[in-house]
C-alpha cells in the first residue's frame, strides 16, 4: 500500500508523484530529479536557479499545459490532493477578463475640468517642506 498523498501532491497511474502549488500566481512544480519527462515536457527550461534538496527539483512559473503533458507521459491521472486539484484547476481557467458592462456617457457640464491643474511646481521654485538638512550641516 502507498502512503497517503500530501496535500499539493499529484499521483499518476505509472506511480510517480509530484508536488504542484502555486506562488504569486505562478504554478510551481516539484518533481524528483532524473525523470525523463522533464526534459521531454519542457519542465525542464522552468528549473530554479538554485534548488532546496538534492535529488528532488523545483521548477516556478510552469504553464498548465506543460503540467498536463507531464501527467500523460506517466500514464495519466490518478489522485491529487486537495491543494494540487486547487492549484490546477485556477490555472487551467481562463484569465480573459469579464466584459465591463455599458457606461453612459457623461453629460454636460463635465464632471472634470478641461484642463488639468499642475501637479508639479513651477521652474524656479523651491519646495522647502521636501528638503532634507545636508548631512554635514550642522
Amino acid at each position: 500500500m502507498s502512503p497517503p498523498l500530501k496535500p499539493s501532491a499529484v499521483l499518476c497511474k505509472d506511480s510517480h508523484r509530484f508536488a504542484v502549488e502555486t506562488s504569486c500566481g505562478a504554478l510551481v512544480v516539484t518533481a524528483p530529479a532524473g525523470d525523463p519527462a522533464l526534459e521531454q515536457t519542457g519542465l525542464s527550461r522552468y528549473a530554479d536557479a538554485t534548488q532546496a534538496r538534492p535529488g528532488v527539483l523545483r521548477h516556478t512559473g510552469v504553464p498548465v499545459e506543460v503540467v498536463r503533458e507531464l501527467i500523460r507521459l506517466h500514464g495519466g491521472f490518478a489522485e491529487a490532493g486537495p491543494d494540487a486539484l486547487a492549484a490546477l484547476k485556477d490555472a487551467g481557467r481562463p484569465s480573459v477578463p469579464e466584459a465591463a458592462p455599458a457606461v453612459e456617457e457623461a453629460a454636460d457640464p463635465r464632471p472634470f475640468p478641461e484642463k488639468p491643474e499642475p501637479r508639479w511646481p513651477k521652474p524656479g521654485w523651491v519646495v522647502t517642506s521636501c528638503r532634507l538638512p545636508h548631512p554635514y550641516q550642522h
